[in-house]
C-alpha cells in the first residue's frame, strides 16, 4: 500500500514540466520479436526492458535504467503512461505502478528537465485504455 505522501509525490511528478530527447518506440505492428529482421524491437521494449510494471523513481540519474522526459502533450510523447493502483494491474505497455524501493521494481526512471537528456518521453493519461506507445 502506498502512503499518501508517496501518492502526492507521484501526482506532483506527473504534473511537472520536463523536457527530454524523444526517441521512437516502434509499435507492435512494426516488429514482432526481439530478433525482428528489420532490426527493430517490439513496442514498449527499450534496452531489453519492458516499459510496464513496477517503476522506481531514482533520486540520481546514475541509479536509473532510463532518463525520462514528461511531455506537455500526448502527441509529443513516445509513451502514454497510466499509473495503476496495484502492482498486479501493471501488465501492459504503459501501465506503471510506482514503488518505494528499487528492489521491488521492474525498472527505474529518472525524470530530467530537458528533452535532450532523456531516453524517451512520457505523457501521463487519466484512463487505462489510453496507455501505450504513441509513435
Amino acid at each position: 500500500m502506498q502512503s499518501k505522501t508517496f501518492r502526492r509525490l507521484i501526482a506532483v511528478i506527473s504534473t511537472l514540466w520536463f523536457a527530454a530527447l524523444s526517441i521512437m518506440i516502434p509499435t507492435a505492428s512494426s516488429a514482432s520479436s526481439m530478433n525482428a529482421p528489420s532490426g527493430k524491437v517490439p513496442a514498449c521494449i527499450l534496452k531489453g526492458k519492458q516499459l510496464k510494471g513496477a517503476v522506481y523513481v531514482a533520486p540520481y540519474k546514475s541509479q536509473a535504467n532510463f532518463s525520462v522526459y514528461q511531455a506537455d502533450y500526448k502527441s509529443q510523447s513516445d509513451l502514454a503512461v497510466y499509473t495503476t493502483s496495484y502492482k498486479s494491474q501493471a501488465t501492459a505497455c504503459g501501465l506503471w505502478y510506482f514503488v518505494n524501493y528499487k528492489s521491488q521494481a521492474n525498472f527505474s526512471v529518472y525524470f530530467v528537465n530537458y528533452k535532450s537528456q532523456a531516453d524517451f518521453s512520457v505523457y501521463f493519461v487519466n484512463y487505462k485504455s489510453q496507455a501505450g506507445a504513441t509513435r
